[in-house]
């Protein structure tokens, strides 16, 4: 008896752990856009807009960002609720012409503030500054 009652509470401890810590307990690639997977360095800014459609924002020979769901700038703004669905997202950096880079984040970390860099004016300055 004093076995098992040890072993429940390993678990409990164990599956308690794995939620607080952020592990992922659902089947990998649960809400996430399995197209964004088929973005390889490489592909041209013509097959990936084919593959995503319209992206959240995009910088032709720079960088794109889509969204899973999709949402572009645009919706955005029109409706900004919309960024708490965000479950999914996939930065493109594009050189020449090409994918140079992907990053992926979820739409947790999406919606996280950016850190600022060092010496980034973050407002303007006031008057007698």
């Amino acid at each position: 008896m004093f076995f098992s009652w040890r072993l429940i509470a390993s678990a409990a401890v164990l599956a308690v752990s794995c939620v607080t810590a952020g592990c992922c307990c659902l089947p990998v690639g649960r809400s996430r856009d399995p197209k964004f997977d088929q973005v390889k360095n490489g592909m041209s800014e013509e097959a990936v807009l084919e593959l995503l459609g319209d992206p959240y924002t995009y910088q032709p020979h720079a960088s794109g960002v889509w969204t899973y769901p999709r949402m572009t700038l645009e919706e955005f703004h029109a409706d900004p609720s919309r960024n708490l669905e965000t479950r999914d997202v996939i930065l493109v950096y594009f050189k020449d012409g090409k994918v140079d880079n992907t990053y992926r984040r979820t739409g947790e970390e999406f919606r996280q503030p950016r850190p600022r860099r060092p010496g980034e004016v973050t407002s303007p300055a006031s008057p007698g500054d």
